[in-house]
């Protein structure tokens, strides 16, 4: 299935609606791990990517 969307073009961006006590626990997070939001955003969603990859070998 990932094979056939290799082709596409990605602008690396999206828009995602939360809920404001998701938000609010993000944010609390980013600071206190001294990052921005979006980076802290990225990595958990690299982590959770990378382990979801590794359970459908």
């Amino acid at each position: 299935m990932e094979k056939r969307f290799h082709f596409l073009v990605y602008s690396g961006q999206f828009k995602l609606r939360i809920p404001k006590s998701l938000h609010r626990s993000l944010s609390i997070h980013a600071k206190e791990e001294g990052i921005s939001m979006n980076q802290y955003c990225l990595y958990l969603l690299a982590k959770n990517d990378a382990e979801f990859k590794k359970e459908r070998r």
